[in-house]
């Protein structure tokens, strides 16, 4: 997963399946081209805050993805900015439009006391900026890692299965489960839960039933075992049988 940043600043985050990897025996690497997040690689390795200036000359570090300012500090010292800023342009304006000499001292001293506040206001504003980095970096450290994620649960390897029981004196189709039933299946010591959907009866002509195939399983239909294990096999988890 890369970010933003140019050259050796660009920051990249690496997440590994070692699960997957050991059971599939299969190493597969993938790149994602993700600029839109704004980290770069800082001092020691870490992320950072790929920042610009401000035509006001503040560091921009952008917005959260609803819009609103990353803390709520922020948002109260940039208004109160606001507020000093259009007060020292009326101040300003009175300076220009003062004519008698009480209303140049008084335009005078108005505008001193704007120039004042809106020092301060620059300075408080700069400060929280820089204590709402933190809050930035972390919240789209958290996005790379879940694009990473997201990544990797797109090329993860999925597996099919169809195993057709045979009947034996401890276990038997219809007596011991049904069509419907939700069985476990233990292959190799690895356990698959899945719906027993079909069985196919072979008749011969005389009418004497000459095998029963139960199929457990949805071999090439796409449907991976976690998934109808994850879904189907909690809803009915207390229907479960054992097929050894």
């Amino acid at each position: 997963m890369a970010c933003q940043g140019e050259g050796k600043e660009r920051y990249l985050w690496q997440q590994v399946d070692a699960e997957g990897e050991q059971q599939w025996g299969v190493r597969r690497e993938t790149f994602v081209d993700r600029r839109d997040i704004p980290l770069k690689t800082g001092t020691g390795g870490k992320p950072e805050l790929v920042v610009r200036k401000s035509s006001s000359s503040f560091e921009d570090i952008g917005l959260k993805p609803d819009g609103a300012e990353w803390t709520g500090d922020l948002t109260r010292t940039r208004s109160a900015h606001a507020a000093a800023e259009r007060e020292f342009a009326a101040a300003q304006k009175a300076v220009e439009n003062a004519k008698t000499v009480e209303e140049k001292a008084a335009a005078s001293q108005r505008l001193t006391a704007a120039n004042s506040a809106l020092t301060d206001a620059k300075v408080t504003l700069k400060t929280a900026v820089r204590g709402a980095r933190p809050v930035a970096v972390a919240h789209w450290v958290k996005a790379a890692e879940e694009a990473a994620a997201t990544a990797l649960k797109d090329g993860a390897k999925s597996g099919h299965f169809q195993i057709y029981p045979i009947d034996t004196e401890q276990v038997k189709f219809g007596r011991d489960y049904f069509v419907g039933d939700i069985v476990t299946v233990s292959v190799d010591g690895e356990e698959y839960s899945d719906i027993v959907k079909e069985v196919n009866i072979s008749v011969e002509d005389g009418g004497r039933i000459l095998d029963v195939s139960p199929k457990i399983g949805d071999q090439g239909t796409g449907e991976t075992v976690s998934h109808r294990v994850g879904d189907e096999g909690k809803a009915a988890k207390t229907g479960n049988k054992d097929v050894k």
